[in-house]
């Protein structure tokens, strides 16, 4: 995890050793540890002002990318994943809401009563060099780019080796049984590239769909990754379901059923 939050996760218990694979200068790895412990998650929820928290977290997973000659790194990570999480939003309206905040015991919060239960985050993922997060109008390592170039599906849907795969959950809720919210990564190394893929799946039962994905590509040899953001969503009632029971609770299912809400992507330079 990064050092912003090293502090908020207690590394005396065991911790699984990262998978992962080292290519082409890259060193790519998957952390995945137990649930979060109370503590923990009651120091991270006060640090970042949270009424509330999912059920349950990972504060240990990530999916990183670190790029060694420049000391380049792109982070999944679940601590910022959550920081991305605009509380202060409108809540969603649904039948089960009451019931639903009731078992929250939000009765004892002392102001924010009323807040986005969905826990929806539009993740970016985090860059470092040298450690840090670069500041505002960056022109090094880790600038950001906004480009018309594409992620290239068709060079994906190739058989290549795979050297490496590994997923791992950030953050899941089923919403008091109105639906599911998760967060989660999963990556795949090749030969001649990696591609990464950080969803945000939101399902309110009769109500609403949303996709949020974060996707990285990079070619192994380029001074850039691609990073491709997409929202997703539609109201239940616009949804044309097929009767396979499926649909309801596979994001990769659903998503071509989703009508494109945001699509853009950038350029983040390595060196």
């Amino acid at each position: 995890i990064n050092a912003e939050y090293g502090s908020l996760v207690d590394e005396s218990k065991v911790m699984n050793k990262p998978t992962g694979t080292e290519v082409k200068d890259w060193v790519i790895e998957v952390h995945k540890g137990p649930c979060s412990s109370s503590n923990e998650l009651s120091v991270f929820e006060k640090h970042i002002g949270a009424p509330a928290l999912p059920e349950m977290i990972f504060l240990k997973n990530e999916l990183s990318f670190t790029y060694k000659p420049t000391n380049f790194r792109l982070s999944f990570n679940t601590p910022d994943g959550l920081s991305c999480w605009d509380f202060n939003k409108p809540p969603v309206k649904v039948c089960y809401s009451k019931e639903w905040k009731s078992s929250r015991n939000l009765e004892s919060a002392p102001v924010l009563k009323e807040y986005d239960w969905t826990y929806t985050t539009d993740y970016p993922g985090s860059i470092f060099v040298n450690g840090a997060k670069p500041g505002e109008g960056n022109e090094g390592v880790g600038r950001v780019e906004r480009t018309q170039e594409k992620i290239d599906l068709e060079e994906l849907k190739r058989p290549d080796p795979i050297l490496f795969f590994d997923e791992a959950v950030l953050f899941e809720d089923e919403l008091a049984d109105n639906g599911a919210s998760t967060l989660t990564v999963r990556v795949r190394v090749m030969p001649n590239s990696f591609f990464g893929l950080c969803r945000h799946w939101l399902r309110i039962d009769g109500t609403a769909v949303r996709i949020s994905d974060t996707r990285v590509f990079h070619r192994f040899g380029s001074n850039y990754v691609l990073r491709e953001f997409q929202i997703r969503e539609a109201n239940w009632s616009d949804l044309k379901l097929p009767e396979d029971p499926r649909f309801v609770t596979d994001p990769n299912l659903m998503f071509p059923l989703l009508a494109v809400k945001e699509l853009h992507t950038d350029k983040i330079f390595i060196k």
